[in-house]
This record gives C-alpha cells, structure tokens and sequence, in this order.
C-alpha cells in the first residue's frame, strides 16, 4: 500500500541540538509533542520506534510525526542532529519517514545552513521549509507504515499512554483480560523487557526529555513522569544515564556542538 508524504509547510522549528557520546549520547523512550528530524552526520546512531530498530548512518535522514515514542542510542563516534519542530503537515498512525540525502546536493547544503547557531530564528524556519521539501523531492524518500497490530504492540502503546499513572502488572492484567504469566511472555521475546523494566525506561526518557526542554526542577519532573518519590527517581535516573538530573541538565545544555 502506497502512503503519501506529508507536505510540510510553515514550520517552525522548537528545538535544535546535537547528540553523542559527549553529549548525553542519547535517551530512553519519549514522545515529542512536534515533528522530529534526525540526520546522522557521523558514525552509526540507533532509534527504536516502538519495536523497531532503525540504524542511522551519515547522510541518512529519519522525521517522526508527534507523539510518535522513539528511543535514541548514538554509537561511539557517532553525531547526531536532532530538531523538534511544528507544523500541519499529517503522517498516517504508526508511520515514520525515511531517507538518505546525497552529500553532494542542495538538501545536503541546507542542511549545513540549518545547523548553523548563528542562524536567526525565522531564517532558520525557512530554511527547514525549504530543507523538507528538497529532501521530499529526492528519489528514495520513504514512508514506511506501521507495523500490523498485535498484543504486546497494544500493551506497549496502552504503557506510553499511561505511563505517568500508577500502572502495575496487575493493572495490565485487568485492562488485556490475561495473566501476568501470559503479558510478560508475549511482551519480554520482542523488546527484551518485562513490561514494568519497559515502563520504568520510558519514565526516564521522558524526565530526560523535560530536562533538556524545561526549566522545571527534578522534584517537579519526577511528578510529571510518574515517580512520585524524589529519592527514588534520583536514584533511578542516575543508575540508568549514569548522571543526577542536573548534571545531564547541564552536560545537555553547556556542551559545545562538535562539527562532523
């Protein structure tokens, strides 16, 4: 089934940032509230939409509609360019963007002028117009669909819905009419989790992503995403990027963009 590309028009960037392993390297599952744009400049970076793995090497170019919960790992000398940014533009459910874009072509061009910190912030909007729809136009350009629906992809989904709830195993046991046996057996085989080690991930992804886009404090984020003990989120996010809450705040926001 053929799916037609999104027309992006009057965007507006939100957000722009580059990730590797100097940079917070990357984050557990989160769902941005804007379109996301990825473009691997160096080395080989990792995301995880839902169940599936896609492999980011240098050139290529990955856009995610809102709300769409993606994981990001960027390998040992990878770069990754990362921007959030709104716009009308609709993608079918469940489905992502993909392309690779020739070093050697005006999309790849824009690109440059698109990561530039020097740019003002309406140039740089236009820029990311006309940088989607050069790289739209470009033969290769994919949207690939969403996988069909199962099981553990409805207990995964109903867990990114509900994440910031009380949510146990019992309480996923009572929502799917199965046991807590059966849930862990048909979620752990495809992402390698049970669904609570799943749901703790995706709590931490998204203090992750609160961290770098707000001002809130650890105790008010912890509350947002669910945890409602400070103690323990500090411990957990610490034990999972290696990092308190506000020292990923700061490696995040007072690193230096490194050049490919």
């Amino acid at each position: 089934m053929s799916i037609p590309s999104p027309l992006f028009q009057h965007a507006h960037v939100i957000q722009h940032f580059i990730l590797s392993p100097k940079q917070g390297s990357g984050y557990y599952p989160c769902a941005f509230e804007n379109w996301s744009l990825f473009s691997s400049l160096r080395g080989s970076t990792r995301v995880t939409i839902d169940a599936q793995p896609v492999a980011l090497h240098a050139g290529d170019l990955l856009l995610l509609p809102p709300r769409c919960c993606h994981a990001v790992q960027t390998g040992e000398n990878a770069l990754l360019f990362a921007l959030a940014f709104e716009s009308p533009a609709e993608l079918s459910a469940g489905s992502y963007c993909r392309h690779t874009i020739p070093p050697i072509s005006t999309a790849a061009s824009l690109l440059t002028l698109l990561r530039s910190p020097e740019m003002i912030p309406d140039a740089r909007d236009r820029l990311l117009e006309a940088f989607l729809l050069q790289s739209a136009a470009l033969p290769g350009f994919h949207v690939i669909a969403p996988p069909p629906p199962s099981l553990p992809l409805n207990i995964l989904s109903y867990i990114n819905t509900n994440f910031r709830e009380e949510l146990s195993l019992t309480d996923l046991t009572a929502v799917f009419h199965i046991s807590s046996s059966h849930i862990i057996h048909v979620f752990n085989p495809l992402f390698g989790l049970s669904p609570i080690q799943y749901l703790i991930r995706r709590r931490i992804g998204e203090a992750q992503l609160l961290l770098r886009k707000t001002d809130l404090n650890a105790a008010e984020i912890a509350s947002r995403v669910g945890i409602m003990n400070r103690n323990y989120f500090y411990r957990t996010f610490k034990r999972f990027t290696g990092l308190s809450p506000s020292q990923y705040r700061d490696l995040i926001l007072h690193s230096t963009p490194e050049e490919p």
